[in-house]
C-alpha cells in the first residue's frame, strides 16, 4: 500500500505551549504537527519516506515525538527517509520554522513499504483525501488573546475550605437518601436523583461517609460506610462457571430503561464501565481507613479477574459484556482500556501489600484464553501467608492497556473515542470528546502514577499534551469570567459535554498530572477555577432533597441514568483536597 499526502491537508501549527513550559506571555506557534490517523489498510512496519519540498527550500527541521528536532537536507527539493517504523495505523512527525509562514515546509509527503520504490508518475497519484485534518483550535479562547485568557484562567479559585465544604454538603445529601432500614432490599444504598439504587453510587458514597468519619469522629458515619460497602457486594456476580461475568458489576436504569432500576436476580449483563470504576473506588475506600476484611479483598480479587477474563484483544479490555471492538487492531473502546489497566493496577497495588488467608479455593478462578497472543494464564489463588497477586499475567495485562493508550493518543493529546477512529470524538479541540477523554485518562493515571511508569520521560510528555488538550478546551464565560470547559449550548439532546462529572474529572486529573511530571502550573490553578465555577453557579444552595451539585450545566436537561454522580464527584474533591493539603491518606 502506497500513499500520497498533500501536506496543507493534515498539518497544523500546535500552539507554543506544547513545547515551551513559561506560560507567563504568548510566543510564535514555531512547530507543525502533521498527522494522520485511521490508515487502517496500513499494516505495522517498516516504509520509507519522501518529503517533496516547496521551490527554494533547501532543508527542514524534522522531529518524531516533538521533542528532539534534526535539520534534513533537501537534494533537489526531495528529502528520502529510509526504514521507518509505522505501528497503531497512524503517522505522526514533527516540522519547526520560525513560525511566519502561512503554509508547512514541507508540500507533500510520499509513503511506501521499505524498498518499494515509487512509480514514476507516482506525483499524479490521486492524494488521500479520507478526511481534512481540523482542529478547530481557532474557535477556542486561548487562541485569542493570551494576555487576557491566562490571567482569567490562573486567577484564585476554590479553596481549601471550599472544598471540603462541598464534600460535607455531598456527603449529608447522600446520607439523607441512603436506605437505613436492614430489612429492605436496598439497605445501604444511596437513592439515586435518577430513581435507581446504584452500586457505584454506594461505592462512592461509602468512601465519604468514611471520610466524614474520619474528620468527625461520629461512629453513625462509619456505620452508613459499611452498610453502603455492603450494599455493593450484593451486586458482583459469583458465579466461577461464567468467565464472562464472574467478578463483573451491572449498571443500574432508571428514566429510559425500566429493565434494572431496582435489585433483583439474576443480575444482568455486566457493564466494564461500572466494574471498573468500582474496583477503585473500594480501594479508596480502604485508604480512608476502613480494614479491609477477607470478604473486600475477594471482591477486589475477583473484580481483576473480570479484568483478565474480558481482556478481548492485546491491551484491549471490554466495555460491556458482549463488546468484541478491536478484532482488527482498531475500533476498540479507548476509554474503557483506560479503565480496565487503571482499575487492574489499583487492586494489583493494593492486594500486593496485604495477606490473607486462603479461602478453601473459592476465588480460584480460571480465565478464558483471551485471544491469542492477549491470553492471560491462571489467576493466581489465595495462598496462604503470600499476597495475593504476585503474578506475572496481570502485571503483562497493565503493561499492555497501558501501551495501548499510549498508541492511541493523537499529537493534539486527545485519545479518539476509538482506536485509531476518524470523526469519532477526536482529531480536534471538539467539546465531543471532554467525557471519553476523561473518563481514559483519569483511570490511566492510576496505572502511570506510580512505578515502574512514574517518571517515564515519554509517559510525561503524553500526559502533559492531555492536560493541554484541556486547557485549550477552556472558555471563559464574559458575563462573569468564571472558567468553564467548553460544552454543547443545545439542551434538547443528551449534551454529554455538559455534564458536571466531566469538569470534577478533569479537574482531579489535572492534580494528578501536575504532580507526576513535576509542574503543577497552570494546571492546578485551572482545576480549582473550575470547580470555583461549578460552587457559584452550578450548585444548589436551596433544595435538600436535590443533590448539591448540578448534574448539568443545563438546569433542566433530561434525565437519564449516568448524568448525575454527585456522590463521585464528592470522591474527586477528596484527591483534590489531600493534595492540597500534602497529606496522603494512610492505608489501612
Amino acid at each position: 500500500m502506497q500513499y500520497r499526502f498533500l501536506s496543507d491537508d493534515f498539518s497544523v501549527r500546535l500552539p507554543w505551549f506544547y513545547f515551551d513550559k513559561d506560560f507567563s506571555r504568548a510566543k510564535p506557534n514555531r512547530v507543525w504537527s502533521f498527522e494522520v490517523n485511521g490508515l487502517t489498510g496500513l499494516a505495522p512496519g517498516k516504509y520509507d519516506l519522501r518529503f517533496v519540498l516547496p521551490d527554494g527550500m533547501e532543508s527542514v527541521e524534522t522531529s518524531w515525538d516533538g521533542e528532539v528536532f534534526e535539520n534534513l537536507p533537501a537534494v533537489t527539493g526531495i528529502i528520502d527517509i529510509h526504514s521507518r517504523q509505522i505501528e497503531h495505523f497512524m503517522f505522526s512527525l514533527y516540522w519547526r520554522d520560525s513560525g511566519e509562514a502561512a503554509a508547512p515546509p514541507v508540500r507533500e509527503i510520499w509513503l511506501t513499504p521499505a524498498g518499494k520504490s515509487f512509480p514514476d508518475d507516482f506525483a499524479n497519484t490521486r492524494p488521500y483525501d479520507t478526511y481534512r485534518r481540523e482542529t478547530k483550535l481557532e474557535e477556542r479562547p486561548v487562541s485569542r488573546d493570551w494576555n487576557w485568557f491566562y490571567p482569567a484562567l490562573t486567577k484564585p479559585g476554590a479553596d481549601l475550605d471550599e472544598l471540603k465544604a462541598m464534600v460535607r454538603e455531598i456527603a449529608e445529601w447522600a446520607a439523607r437518601r441512603q436506605v437505613v432500614d436492614p430489612e429492605a432490599i436496598h439497605y445501604g444504598a444511596v437513592y439515586s436523583e435518577e430513581d435507581k439504587y446504584d452500586f457505584q453510587d454506594a461505592a462512592a458514597a461509602a468512601v465519604l461517609f468514611m471520610r466524614m468519619f474520619r474528620w468527625t469522629g461520629e461512629p453513625a458515619w462509619r456505620l452508613r460506610a459499611e452498610s453502603a460497602r455492603d450494599y455493593v457486594y450484593k451486586g458482583q456476580h459469583r458465579d466461577e462457571a461464567n468467565p464472562v461475568r464472574f467478578g463483573g458489576f451491572p449498571s443500574m436504569r432508571g428514566f429510559e430503561s425500566r429493565d434494572f432500576c431496582r435489585l433483583a436476580y439474576p443480575l444482568p449483563a455486566v457493564n466494564g464501565v461500572t466494574t471498573c470504576i468500582i474496583g477503585n473506588l473500594l480501594i479508596k475506600l480502604f485508604e480512608e481507613g476502613m480494614k479491609p476484611r477477607q470478604r473486600d479483598c475477594e471482591a477486589l480479587l475477583h473484580i481483576a479477574v473480570w479484568i483478565a477474563n474480558n481482556e478481548s484483544h492485546p491491551g484491549v479490555f471490554r466495555h460491556h459484556e458482549g463488546d468484541e471492538r478491536g478484532g482488527g487492531g482498531y475500533g476498540d473502546c479507548q476509554n474503557s482500556n483506560g479503565l480496565g489497566t487503571g482499575a487492574m493496577a489499583r487492586i494489583i497495588t493494593f492486594l500486593d501489600k496485604r495477606e490473607f488467608p486462603p479461602n478453601s479455593g473459592h476465588g480460584d478462578c480460571q480465565p478464558s484464553n483471551a485471544m491469542g497472543a492477549g491470553a492471560l494464564q491462571r489467576i493466581i489463588t489465595f495462598l496462604e501467608g503470600r499476597a495475593a497477586c504476585k503474578n506475572p499475567a496481570w502485571r503483562a495485562a497493565v503493561r499492555r492497556g497501558i501501551d495501548r493508550m499510549l498508541a492511541g493518543q493523537e499529537a493534539i493529546g486527545e485519545w479518539p473515542y476509538c482506536f485509531a477512529a476518524v470523526g469519532q470524538r477526536g482529531q480536534n479541540y471538539g467539546d465531543e470528546g471532554l467525557p471519553p477523554h476523561g473518563m481514559g485518562l483519569y483511570h490511566l493515571l492510576l496505572a502511570v502514577e506510580a512505578e515502574p511508569y512514574r517518571g517515564d520521560k515519554r509517559i510525561c510528555r503524553m500526559l502533559r499534551r492531555a492536560a493541554l488538550w484541556y486547557l485549550c478546551l477552556v472558555e471563559i464565560e464574559p458575563e462573569t469570567g468564571s472558567v468553564n470547559l467548553a460544552y454543547t449550548r443545545d439542551s434538547n439532546g443528551l449534551a454529554f459535554s455538559s455534564f458536571s462529572w466531566c469538569r470534577f474529572m478533569c479537574a482531579a486529573s489535572l492534580f494528578r498530572i501536575g504532580e507526576i511530571i513535576g509542574e503543577p502550573e497552570p494546571f492546578r490553578a485551572m482545576a480549582l477555577n473550575l470547580i470555583k465555577t461549578i460552587h457559584t453557579h452550578y450548585w444548589n444552595h436551596d433544595n435538600p432533597e436535590r443533590a448539591p451539585v448540578q448534574a448539568s450545566m443545563h438546569k433542566e436537561l433530561k434525565p437519564v441514568t449516568w448524568i448525575q454522580a454527585a456522590e463521585w464527584d464528592g470522591v474527586l474533591l477528596l484527591e483534590m483536597i489531600d493534595r492540597l493539603e500534602g497529606d496522603e491518606t494512610n492505608e489501612s
